[in-house]
């Protein structure tokens, strides 16, 4: 049996053994080995374990070096064996699941049960450096369920080894990068050597899931291109990245059943600062770490055999390293210093490494050759010991003798662990743990599975005679496994005996013995049994105490033929010698029953397995049982076996036959004499009932036919069994019924006990009742007589196992098999103490059991998998200008706005897909289809902007947002074969036109930047171009966003309109890098081709097509507006509130109050207070005037409030400003202290306003002021007085006053006045210096007094300037222009003035004063009355900005005007929803027909008024309807009928010629069909439906309230009710097609958007025609399915803009004007309600009709109209002026041809120039001025 303690002793015991610490364990899974003896197996046979494959990442992505080392599988986990729910296995780091696997490895391979640690003081230090996984888990939040963060965490990398193998001491994860794994090795070392731990798990894990932390090693040039690690090689270029988890267990060489290596040192330290940077590895610290750890060890350097050095193949890392290596452990020495490195071998598993260079050094220790190093093949010639010979690189599997080896692990980050390790002394292998068996080799196993068994068994059977193994597996298997389902043996014989059984619990089998009786016994039952020492010795006591009576038992047991056993002496003897041995035999592997149950004589078995009988009385009372039953003559008797129950037996057995022994249910022993029994069975057998004697010696046992030998029994039992025993609980009798276990008789197991067995029947049937279900059952005898009676009677459940069998060829054979058996069964067999002991540790060389170790895989777990993370995946894209990378974005400046490129959007999603394919950028060509630009997106310096790129797979749809808003949708799918998605070359051929002169780069972006393109950089791409936009040229500045974004940029050049557009829509795009690549190969510029037929433009490899460009709103007024005063007098005190002059504004009031504040208080730091004094929010005066100091330069404040109890609430209220809210109450105590301004409001409505205005002079510093408003009038003077304040400011608005108060000041002890007069010679400042001079130094107090009288000598500026100089406290400025009156401060007007102390006093028109800056008014509100104007927003979206704006007509009496228009006055100018839409910017310009979006106003569209000749007239016009005056088109007038108002008129033109053109003119419309009108009462809608039901049509209609419902009705009596719905929901859709049933319309008038559009898509009938008058689903490019059309349908958009650019002979114009003529005169056109608001109501009238409640039509009314006939009188309006120009004169540009003669020109024209000269000495010479000209 080996010896030794148990694994970690946790007690204070401190021996020899204790001071070393040795490496007991060792497993891991490491590139392309899943074991540690792979990993050795492939080092030896040199095999380069870097793979290129596609295991983790398609190999070359990102440009990535193609190999790197990989662990074989990361998907497989035992989870079911680790107590890990199935939730948890799936998101736990495979690095977690690896490290549970080879802890329990390394655990075994040490010689352990896992349960001797449970509990124990032993720690966990696990070197790992970062989670990939994590980042997987939680990229989809709904996924996110919690259990990543448990499975993903590094802390729970070593706190989940501590949990599940219940281990007490330190437990943390180490991170310090590349040398993680050592640091934990040497973090484990100290805490076991601190006392922290007895023992430690030490780990390192790496894997490598995520390119993009590749990639960041590749960016900083550390990764190998060619993906090696050539260590020490001349062509070591960098390291390749690695995979890797490996563990070993540390212990006290005291505790260690087996020893890899010691540990005589380990240490750490850090670089720190290092010049080069922190990546870069100090080879001075290196050496200085190593020569620390050996002179800790006592150890000497030159002693060292070997160095395991980092060795990663880097330029700069491995002659840091070497040569550091080289001056320490070089000196003195005889023989080349070996140098080795894993990682050429099997790459750089980083975290890992450090436990990847230890196991191969123990491999090399155990082995005794060190693995050769790949990739050395020249010396690198920057380490010169390589060339010299001082160090020898092992190249090639080298053969060594152990000793010392260092081993050297750094981090990236600076990071150093150097660790020395000793190999076990060669004492050669102990011939003990080699040398044969005696006897063969039980071994035991169990496993996850039947295979990992029988890899267990199987290495056993490898090493038949290694005792030092199977001693191994003997410890690690002597308590069961928890989790263990299959358990098996093997003994070691020849042939081989296996078995492996499944358990069907994990909980413990009781174990109970069964001994056979009369039966069991034959010949040469011991003869093979003799070779086991334990029974033998148990066989010779017993022998010993038999040889006194002349019985020979090792005879008997071995050589007596079978006939002896006729003897009943030689039965009993034979029986019970060989269950006692078999008992000891039992006890020795340490099985001690749980229940004990007898047969027969089997009962004195029953006595020594309860301890009541030493072998020596059990076999004397087996002795004296035969020789009483010999000695009392008994009369012959024989005993039957018979087939029946115990009842039947009673009743069918003859009267001398009785039934002896019940067996089982349906099992009876009989007995009798031998006639009664031969006929008994005879019968029985002729009745078909199993019937057979059976060999009991001719003795009728247990019957009263023994009964005789009772006598003798009684004396000689007596006589062997003096002092009798208890019998124990375990002891089921046999012999005693249940109900007299409790007698005297059944207690003791005494003399009287078995002879009561000898002749009572044996209850053999109802002990069996109490065996447990679970039980194992062995049979304990020298055959296995009653396992068919077991068997039966039996749950199934139990186990059987038989110790001997006859039958067998070898009993020990099958004795050792049955052994294995109960272990396999469940039971704890010490198998191992049947053979020689082992001593720990055991000897160097012994196999491990890591390797062999087998788990159950089934099950494949999730691995994060970056390659195919997921196809409809997101990714997330940060642009941040203050980073290098994106700097350049900021040179797309459209507007003054850095805005994102359109195509830069196109570029993320084109890497997005490329990196969810898996593929290079440059090797993925991409389409995209039907991409839609949302919004624009803004990029600020100081702000990163983050992009969330979405791609559906599948349908490749994408959407790109930033914050919460999609900014680009589209499609986009990878092009297989790009040159079938190209267009052909000839679509791109043009024409040369060399009589243009072409744009070069400077042209072009000239251009662009007054169209409010301000590009920069890069951005600026154009190198030329034709002018007419077809054909140019490109850089390549190796940008795709930039280059991309030139081709849009292009696009614009063709474009005839200067307004600024960007890109909205593009059809179809194609990217094709390769094709790119071969085009632009050592080319810096490209050829552009554009054709605008079919808007294509192709440059390189990349294509698009249907690029739509929509106007984009200028910015107005990019630049902060400016800050325009007026300088005016203000007095100080103003109390002149009657309306003789303007009023100061409550702002300005307030800003001459602190204006006045701050010129006194000397200071522009200021401190404040405000007593709120109960005022509500609102009603503060702090805010405002915070407000005010701000924009005062310079100024800094410190505000508070006085808010009382109330602070709370005013705290809330004021967060947003910076002002500090306290509880003071300053009715009650001052608002704060030492103030230079306090503020309230509302005081003389205190009970005692001085007392108030008291306390907020208290908390006024020297000079401050209190600032109080209130009502005019309410606070006089005397209340000031009485508080110590004089009012030195009252400012009145039309509401209230503003007060300035401040505390009195008495006169000044001296005063000096200073004239400062309008001379040359300034006399006077000499004086002034003079005494500022003496007021700064002056102890007493000095006023200096200047006073000027000059109307422009600038004394208040110079004032300024000097107070804020030494000694300018004392300057008192007087500025008196208007005084002829000497100025004596003593004299009565002057004084009163002086009392007040004012820093600045003038005094104009006999009022003292100051002149104060007061902001001006907006410019833009400026108005001049004009009689031709029209409205327009000043910014588009705002409807508070509409205006009146002088028109371009005010020439329009001297402009020539074509034959078909008419100067027409405008007397009411309606709206429609057009307007609207493009007022509030939800239509852009450019989706209206022709060129009306280049103009400056397109609102209105029609009028009614007079035409020039006086004639009533409505009309439509294209644009600008809402003027005062319109030059309408002829044919679009009509007269207005006599009965009919010209606001009724108004009403008609636009609603009625709309519904007609849809209707009539595009619907066809005819009697008899089905109408549905949408949005009924509008005007549209009401025209449509008066002219549908006057045409014989059946009509449903949609309104928006009840309201609109009833007037639709009243107005329409003839519609029915059930042919009115909703317009706003789809419910009309049912309404339709219900009252249809089922068939749908013939016409719908279309003006809803979105789904209800489709849901009146859906009501058409067969034929039907779709009439679109709505504009928003037609501007937004809205998708239309294209199934309705298969009812032969057609989709009108109805746009009657596009009729005014028609000629008058055009079909359809001139079919609408007959529609509208015939309908006026046959009454189907009918005036509409109206709503009718005045000029002035611009933005009333606008809202109004935008919120959808108007019912008819909206109008302005512009002029009343007259009663009679008559031209209309001139009307003036107020309207902001415009610069126009007389259209017919000429104007002369001198330099005209320049860059802002140009411009002007071009101003010119719009503003209404025809006839401009351009004047230049040179002529037109570049391609922008050909251009301008052109335009």
């Amino acid at each position: 049996m080996p010896t030794g303690g148990s694994a970690v002793v946790n007690g204070l015991k401190r021996d020899s053994s204790d001071t070393d610490l040795v490496i007991s364990g060792l497993s891991g899974r490491l590139p392309e080995s899943d074991t540690i003896e792979e990993f050795a197996q492939k080092l030896f046979d040199g095999v380069d374990l870097v793979t290129a494959d596609d295991r983790r990442w398609t190999p070359g992505l990102h440009g990535l070096p193609e190999r790197n080392g990989k662990i074989k599988s990361l998907a497989h986990f035992d989870a079911t064996f680790f107590g890990v729910h199935a939730k948890q296995a799936h998101v736990m780091d495979p690095q977690q699941r690896l490290l549970l696997e080879v802890t329990y490895e390394a655990i075994v391979d040490a010689g352990l049960n896992p349960t001797e640690l449970r509990g124990t003081r032993t720690g966990v230090f696990v070197g790992v450096s970062n989670s990939e996984t994590d980042e997987i888990w939680t990229l989809e939040p709904d996924k996110v369920d919690g259990y990543g963060i448990i499975g993903c965490w590094r802390t729970m990398f070593a706190n989940r080894i501590s949990y599940t193998f219940d281990l007490k001491g330190p437990s943390y994860a180490i991170d310090t990068a590349c040398s993680s794994s050592l640091f934990a090795l040497a973090q484990a070392v100290g805490a076991i050597r601190a006392g922290h731990c007895d023992a430690a798990v030490v780990a390192g894990a790496n894997v490598c899931l995520k390119p993009g932390t590749s990639l960041n090693f590749h960016r900083l040039s550390m990764l190998s291109p060619e993906g090696r690690c050539a260590a020490f090689d001349a062509e070591g270029r960098g390291y390749v990245r690695s995979e890797a988890t490996v563990v070993v267990l540390l212990q006290k060489r005291g505790h260690a059943r087996r020893v890899y290596a010691t540990v005589r040192g380990a240490r750490m330290n850090t670089d720190g600062h290092k010049e080069q940077g922190i990546t870069y590895p100090a080879g001075e610290m290196q050496r200085q770490l190593a020569a620390e750890t050996f002179r800790e060890a006592g150890l000497r350097p030159q002693d060292v055999a070997y160095v395991e050095a980092h060795g990663t193949g880097t330029k700069a890392g491995d002659p840091q390293e070497v040569n550091a290596v080289t001056e320490l452990f070089c000196k003195n020495r005889k023989t080349p210093l070996l140098l080795g490195s894993v990682k050429s071998n099997m790459g750089h598993a980083e975290a890992a490494s450090g436990l990847c260079s230890i196991a191969k050094v123990l491999v090399a220790m155990e082995k005794g050759v060190i693995p050769g190093n790949l990739h050395y093949n020249i010396p690198n010639p920057d380490i010169p010991s390589l060339a010299d010979g001082r160090i020898k690189v092992v190249d090639r599997n080298t053969p060594w003798e152990g000793g010392l080896v260092a081993v050297n692990s750094f981090g990236f980050g600076g990071a150093n662990a150097h660790v020395i390790l000793e190999s076990e002394r060669a004492h050669g292998k102990r011939e003990s743990a080699r040398a044969p068996y005696a006897l063969p080799r039980l071994v035991v196993a169990s496993g996850r599975t039947e295979p990992a068994v029988r890899a267990l068994l199987e290495h056993a059977a490898e090493h038949a005679s290694n005792a030092d193994l199977h001693a191994l597996l003997d410890a690690v298997h002597a308590r069961a496994i928890p989790g263990h389902s299959h358990r098996g043996y093997a003994v070691l014989a020849d042939p081989p005996v296996q078995e492996i059984l499944q358990l069907d619990s994990s909980e413990p089998r009781p174990i109970w013995f069964v001994f056979s009786g009369m039966g069991s016994q034959w010949a040469g039952c011991g003869c093979k049994l003799m070779g086991l020492p334990t029974f033998a010795a148990t066989i010779e006591r017993a022998a010993a105490a038999l040889r006194p009576h002349s019985v020979d038992l090792l005879y008997i047991l071995t050589e007596a033929p079978e006939s002896a056993f006729e003897d009943v002496v030689y039965s009993f003897v034979s029986i019970t010698a060989v269950q006692v041995a078999l008992v000891d035999v039992l006890r020795e592997i340490g099985i001690r029953p749980d229940g004990i149950i007898g047969h027969s004589a089997g009962e004195l078995g029953c006595a020594y397995a309860d301890e009541t009988l030493t072998v020596e009385q059990a076999v004397l009372l087996a002795y004296w049982r035969g020789r009483s039953i010999v000695d009392a003559v008994l009369p012959p008797g024989a005993m039957a076996a018979v087939g029946l129950t115990w009842q039947q037996c009673v009743e069918r057995c003859p009267p001398d036959v009785v039934p002896a022994c019940h067996n089982a249910a349906d099992s009876v022993t009989v007995s009798g004499p031998v006639p009664s029994i031969e006929r008994f069975v005879a019968e029985l057998n002729a009745d078909g009932v199993f019937a057979r004697r059976i060999n009991s010696s001719g003795m009728a046992f247990h019957s009263k036919y023994v009964t005789g030998a009772v006598p003798l029994l009684r004396t000689r039992f007596g006589a062997v069994i003096p002092n009798p025993k208890p019998r124990s609980a375990r002891w089921i009798s046999t012999s005693v019924p249940k109900d007299q276990w409790n007698s005297e008789l059944a207690k003791l197991s005494s003399a009287e006990y078995q002879v009561n067995n000898l002749v009572s029947p044996v209850l053999f049937a109802e002990a069996l009742a109490a065996v447990p279900a679970r039980a194992l059952v062995v049979e304990v005898a020298p055959h296995a007589l009653l396992q068919a009676v077991l068997k039966r009677a039996l749950p199934a459940a139990a186990a059987h196992v038989a110790l001997v069998r006859r039958d067998h060829p070898d009993t020990l054979l099958y004795l050792l098999s049955a052994i294995g058996k109960m272990y396999a069964a469940g039971a704890q067999p010490a198998a191992g103490r049947l053979y020689p002991a082992v001593t720990w540790p055991v000897s160097r060389g012994t196999p491990g059991l890591a390797s062999h170790v087998r788990w159950d895989h089934s099950i494949e777990w999730n691995v994060a998998h970056f390659g195919t993370v997921s196809r409809s995946g997101e990714n997330i894209v940060e642009v941040d200008l203050s980073r290098a990378e994106d700097a350049y974005i900021a040179g797309h400046d459209i507007d003054g706005r850095v805005l994102f490129p359109a195509t830069g959007y196109m570029v993320l999603v084109w890497r997005t897909v490329a990196k969810l394919h898996n593929q290079k950028l440059e090797e993925t060509a991409v389409v995209f289809e039907d991409l839609e630009f949302k919004q624009a997106t803004i990029i600020t310096r100081n702000t990163p902007v983050r992009f969330l790129i979405n791609i559906l797979d599948g349908t490749g749809d994408f959407d790109v947002c930033e914050g919460s808003s999609v900014v680009v949708t589209g499609k986009v799918r990878l092009a297989k074969e790009p040159s079938a998605d190209r267009l052909q070359t000839p679509f791109f051929a043009t024409a040369d036109e060399p009589n243009l002169l072409s744009l070069d780069t400077n042209d072009i972006y000239k251009e662009f930047r007054l169209r409010g393109y301000n590009y920069s950089g890069v951005f600026r791409s154009i190198l030329s171009s034709d002018p007419r936009g077809t054909k140019g040229e490109l850089a390549w500045n190796d940008s795709w966003i930039t280059f991309t974004d030139a081709m849009v940029q292009f696009e614009v050049i063709g474009m005839k309109s200067r307004q600024l557009f960007l890109p909205t829509r593009i059809q179809r795009a194609l990217f094709d890098p390769m094709a790119h690549r071969a085009v632009r190969d050592g080319v810096g510029k490209l050829l552009l081709h554009r054709n605008g037929n079919i808007r294509a433009v192709n440059c390189g490899g990349f294509e698009f097509r249907g690029i739509k460009m929509n106007l984009a709103p200028r910015r107005i007024n990019m630049q902060s507006q400016p800050k325009l005063e007026r300088y005016t007098f203000v007095p100080y005190i103003e109390n002149d509130i009657s309306t003789k002059k303007p009023l100061l504004t409550k702002h300005e009031a307030l800003t001459v109050s602190l204006q006045l504040v701050l010129e006194n208080v000397f200071t522009l730091n200021l401190r404040i207070t405000e007593a709120v004094l109960g005022r509500p929010v609102e009603a503060l005066i702090t805010p405002q005037a915070l407000q005010i100091l701000d924009s005062e330069p310079q100024v800094r404040f410190e505000a508070s409030l006085a808010a009382g109890s109330m602070s709370a609430y005013y705290a809330a209220a004021l967060q947003e400003l910076d002002v500090k809210v306290t509880s003071k109450d300053a009715s009650e105590c001052a608002p704060d202290s030492e103030c230079h301004l306090v503020v309230a409001g509302g005081v003389a409505s205190s009970p005692d306003s001085a007392e108030v205005l008291g306390r907020l002079a208290e908390a006024l510093a020297d000079g401050g002021m209190v600032l109080v408003e209130e009502a005019h009038g309410a606070l006089g003077a005397a209340a000031a007085e009485r508080a110590g304040l004089e009012v030195v400011s009252r400012q009145a608005t039309a509401d209230c006053e503003y007060l300035v108060l401040r505390r009195r000041v008495p006169p000044p002890a001296e005063h000096v006045v200073v004239e400062v007069e309008d001379e040359r010679s300034y006399g006077w400042v000499e004086p002034l210096r003079a005494a500022l001079k003496r007021a700064e130094s002056a102890a007493a107090e000095l006023r200096v007094y200047a006073v000027s009288r000059a109307a422009g000598g600038g004394v208040l500026g110079l004032g300024t300037c000097l107070r804020a100089e030494p000694g300018g406290r004392a300057l008192r400025v007087f500025y008196l222009p208007d005084c002829r009156e000497p100025f004596q401060p003593a004299a009565p007007h002057f004084a009163d003035q002086l009392r007040k102390d004012l820093a600045v006093n003038v005094l104009r028109a006999g009022v003292w004063g100051s002149y104060r800056h007061l902001l001006l008014g907006d410019a833009a509100d400026a108005r001049i009355q004009v009689e031709h104007a029209y409205v327009n927003t000043l910014t588009r979206g705002d409807l508070s900005s509409l205006r009146w704006i002088e028109s371009p007509l005010r020439y329009a009496s001297e402009k020539q005007w074509p034959a078909h228009t008419d100067l027409c006055s405008v007397y009411y100018a309606p709206l429609n929803f057009r307007d609207i839409m493009l007022a509030t910017g939800k239509l852009p310009p450019d989706a209206l027909p022709g060129n009306l979006a280049g103009q400056e106003c397109i609102l209105g569209l029609e009028f009614s008024g007079r035409s020039s000749r006086g004639a009533r007239v409505m009309g439509m016009v294209a644009a600008r309807g809402l003027a005062t005056s319109v030059v309408a088109d002829s044919g679009f007038l009509w007269e207005v009928p006599a009965a009919w108002s010209l606001e009724q008129a108004a009403t008609v033109p636009v609603a009625y010629a709309t519904a007609y053109y849809a209707l009539a003119v595009r619907g066809r419309m005819r009697r008899g069909e089905a109408v549905l009108v949408h949005a009924g009462t509008g005007g549209v809608g009401q025209a449509a439906i008066a002219i549908a039901l006057h045409a014989g049509c059946t009509v449903f209609a949609t309104v928006g309230t009840p309201d609109k419902r009833a007037f639709l009705r009243e107005r329409f009596p003839q519609l029915r009710d059930d042919h009115v719905g909703s317009s706003r929901d789809t419910s009309f859709e049912q309404l339709v097609l219900q009252q249809t049933d089922g068939r749908g319309v013939d016409l719908i008038l279309n003006s809803l958007a979105a789904d209800m559009l489709l849901a009146s898509v859906r009501c058409l009938a067969e034929g039907g025609r779709f009439l679109e008058i709505g504009k928003l689903d037609l501007s937004n490019n809205s998708s239309l399915g294209m199934s309705i059309f298969l009812k032969n349908t057609t989709f009108h958009g109805i746009l009657l803009d596009a009729l005014f650019e028609a000629s008058a002979e055009d079909a359809e114009k001139a079919a609408v004007v007959r529609c509208m003529t015939e309908g006026i005169a046959s009454g189907a056109v009918r005036p509409l309600p109206a709503t009718v608001y005045h000029d002035h109501q611009l933005e009333q009238a606008f809202r109004y009709m935008a919120t959808g409640k108007h019912v008819g039509k909206v109008l302005l009314r512009i002029r009343e109209e007259e009663g009679a006939a008559s031209r209309p009188a001139p009307k003036l309006i107020s309207a902001i002026p415009r610069t126009y120009l007389h259209p017919t004169k000429s104007y002369v540009l001198v330099g005209g041809l320049g860059g802002f003669g140009l411009e002007l020109a071009q101003w010119l024209v719009v503003r209404g120039a025809t006839r401009i000269v351009l004047n230049s000495r040179s002529g037109v010479r570049t391609g922008y001025q050909s251009m301008c000209i052109r335009r």
